[in-house]
């Protein structure tokens, strides 16, 4: 079960006295609630609680998991009553059990470009969370906790030139060969037609101990622009 959490303001200190706008309430609303369901919550390199045992529980959107990674019907209803949604009776709801399923690995976009463009401009990132040592968190015997560490991913932007074809599965950044990027293009009457994923084809981490998390994609982002 996940520690329990406190949605914390973007910024406290004497801004917190100031009085703000109905927009701007709104927009630090928006702002606690996706850094609380996408992450990442402490920041670009954040470094979670050392409770945390999965980041991919830690957070309810915005992940990539490794190909073909299934998740049991047992385990679908343990994250479904880890935030203690109870019954009447203090008991959780018991059915029929859940069939076992897939977390996606991939996600991505569709638009339309002028038919005058020539190519267009590919920005990505992510982020991958790393287990290491602790600089700030201890444990009780006061030696450095194991921790999740974020580590952001930047590749270099793609050129992608416009062509009447399927864009051929290529890897995103030289650092992690196995997160490619897909799609394909299409010229109609009205422009060209894109497609493009961002898709994971990182193997699952099955054996006892392995870190399992780092083979999963965290805050995918794909950003498209005129080349």
């Amino acid at each position: 079960m996940r520690p329990p959490r406190t949605l914390v303001p973007p910024s406290l200190g004497t801004s917190a006295l100031v009085r703000k706008t109905p927009n701007e309430l709104r927009d630090d609303l928006m702002e606690m609630a996706v850094r609380d369901l996408l992450g990442p919550a402490g920041g670009p390199e954040e470094e979670p609680d050392q409770r945390e045992d999965h980041i991919y529980q830690r957070y309810l959107v915005g992940m990539l998991a490794p190909k073909d990674s299934e998740v049991s019907g047992d385990e679908l209803d343990e994250l479904a009553t880890a935030e203690g949604n109870e019954g009447e009776e203090g008991v959780p709801d018991s059915g029929t059990p859940s069939a076992s399923t897939y977390f996606p690995s991939s996600m991505g976009l569709s638009f339309v470009v002028a038919a005058e463009a020539k190519e267009i401009l590919i920005e990505a990132d992510w982020g991958q969370y790393l287990r290491g040592k602790s600089e700030t968190q201890q444990q009780r015997d006061g030696s450095p906790a194991n921790v999740w560490k974020r580590r952001p991913i930047t590749p270099a932007p793609i050129t992608l030139p416009l062509k009447h074809e399927d864009v051929v599965l290529q890897p995103m950044h030289p650092d992690h060969p196995l997160v490619l990027l897909q799609g394909r293009t299409r010229l109609t009457a009205d422009g060209w037609v894109v497609t493009l994923f961002m898709v994971n084809q990182q193997e699952a981490r099955k054996r006892r101990g392995e870190p399992k998390d780092e083979v999963w994609v965290f805050q995918p982002k794909l950003r498209v622009g005129r080349g």
